[in-house]
């Protein structure tokens, strides 16, 4: 019987560990976009130069401005070009699906979805916004990650998207079943 259970624990553990190395692992890293815009009012007519006036973004040229972990893995590189769709903060009409998307991935385009939108700044000349958004890859698990928006009255601004997700390397579940192995291996010695 004792054989029995710590063979199934062993079984187990193993098989827990061969899961997350199967899974696709999550995105890591940043991208940097910048372009040009149109401030517009609720009903799409562009809001002029003050930016209290405006309700949303007409976005025009959207390009890579920089790149860091698996963004730069992937092959995005400084100017690449991004569909970055319109969208509108006053008030917040979200989900935005997808907001931006990549055209030039080594293995398939970047797409980002946003899920809630938040107005940090709003003065004549500049608008600050944020949020909370899932990042898409064919090669990666869907992403959580944070996106922030900076205009300013000239119609020039820049968008980003990072993410600080932790993810457990297999290294450190080997470990953790080592410790359950040992743990029933010490209650199985002190038993006989």
């Amino acid at each position: 019987m004792k054989n029995t259970v710590l063979k199934a624990t062993v079984a187990a553990i193993v098989g827990l560990s061969m899961a997350s190395v199967a899974n696709a692992a999550l995105i890591s890293g940043g991208i940097g976009l910048s372009g040009n815009y149109t401030p517009v009012d609720s009903l799409g007519a562009p809001s002029g130069g003050n930016l209290l006036n405006a309700d949303g973004f007409d976005i025009g040229n959207a390009i890579v401005s920089t790149t860091s972990g698996d963004f730069s893995a992937e092959g995005l590189s400084f100017g690449d070009t991004v569909n970055h769709n319109d969208f509108y903060f006053n008030p917040p009409n979200t989900p935005v699906a997808p907001l931006w998307t990549t055209t030039t991935g080594t293995t398939g385009d970047f797409s980002f979805d946003l899920n809630t939108l938040y107005v940090d700044v709003q003065t004549a000349t500049q608008v600050n916004l944020s949020g909370m958004g899932i990042l898409h890859h064919p090669s990666f698990e869907d992403t959580k990650g944070t996106w922030t928006f900076t205009a300013n009255s000239l119609g020039q601004g820049t968008f980003t998207w990072s993410s600080s997700n932790a993810v457990p390397e297999p290294s450190i579940l080997a470990l953790i079943g080592l410790g359950m192995l040992g743990f029933v291996g010490s209650r199985r010695l002190r038993k006989a």
